[in-house]
């Protein structure tokens, strides 16, 4: 069993490890992931797998639902403990749609039911290795984030921004609604998306909504419909914001150009 490599030149080919009790099926699988580029290392049972686990990194594991010294299942929660970013795929000649369920709930991105087509492996391996690309540019996009509106890039050593600092630093992990005010042009959405960055609600979305641009009527229209909505479907009066938006940052800016009634209707968005 000799370690994952990684070659010092050009891109890494995406690493794939394929995990049978069964020495055709490992061959079978190999032949397919090698035909499409990949490099790929076989482990003949889930204790073997974690050990290569340990010894290098690995985009994809193909893994069978029975075998012995660590099942599949095992094997998963295992690998989604050790590197929670790696995409594993469940194969089984014995599978039942309770063991399907399962392995989703437990992390995996496909179940395979054996005797299985070869272009659906191939394919359900290229499906992994898109989502774990995705998933890595979202990370690196949210750091690059962090990092843009990091505190440290603002300038200026005057008492007024240092204490400007302060509150950002105080402020930013509270849940408070926070007033910016200052003059058009003056960084009022910059120092609002750095406060967004330092709270704990980074991962979440910042919505920026520019008030002035808003028809007041169709605006008002359009919450009250929701409201109606809302309150029929909870038998109360309902928040405006659908729940997997409740963790978020709203800035509005041109309020005062919305008229009283948009800004009004904007500020209960915001307390929603």
């Amino acid at each position: 069993m000799a370690p994952p490599t990684n070659g010092s030149r050009g891109p890494r080919s995406p690493h794939v490890l394929v995990v049978d009790d069964e020495p055709p099926i490992r061959a079978l699988c190999r032949r397919v992931l090698d035909r499409d580029g990949y490099d790929v290392e076989e482990a003949s049972d889930g204790r073997a797998a974690l050990e290569l686990l340990d010894l290098g990194e690995f985009d994809v594991v193909v893994t069978d639902l029975r075998m012995p010294e660590l099942q599949g299942l095992d094997l998963l929660r295992e690998v989604k403990a050790r590197q929670p970013e790696v995409e594993v795929i469940i194969i089984t000649a014995h599978g039942t749609v309770h063991d399907a369920i399962e392995a989703m709930k437990q992390g995996a991105l496909d179940f395979l039911v054996k005797p299985f087509d070869l272009e659906e492996l191939s394919l359900s391996v290229a499906k992994a290795l898109e989502r774990r690309s995705m998933v890595r540019e979202i990370h690196t996009l949210r750091k690059e984030l962090r990092t843009r509106y990091h505190l440290g890039r603002f300038y200026g050593k005057a008492p007024a921004m240092q204490e400007l600092y302060d509150l950002v630093e105080r402020f930013a992990m509270t849940d408070s609604t926070i007033l910016v005010n200052g003059e058009s042009g003056t960084g009022k959405e910059v120092l609002a998306r750095t406060i967004h960055f330092q709270s704990k609600r980074a991962n979440g979305p910042f919505v920026a909504v520019n008030c002035g641009a808003i028809v007041r009527e169709i605006f008002e229209r359009a919450l009250r419909a929701r409201a109606r909505r809302l309150h029929r479907r909870d038998g109360r009066q309902g928040r405006l914001l659908p729940r997997r938006q409740r963790r978020h940052d709203l800035s509005r800016r041109g309020h005062g150009d919305a008229g009283v009634g948009a800004g009004q209707a904007a500020a209960r968005v915001a307390g929603a």
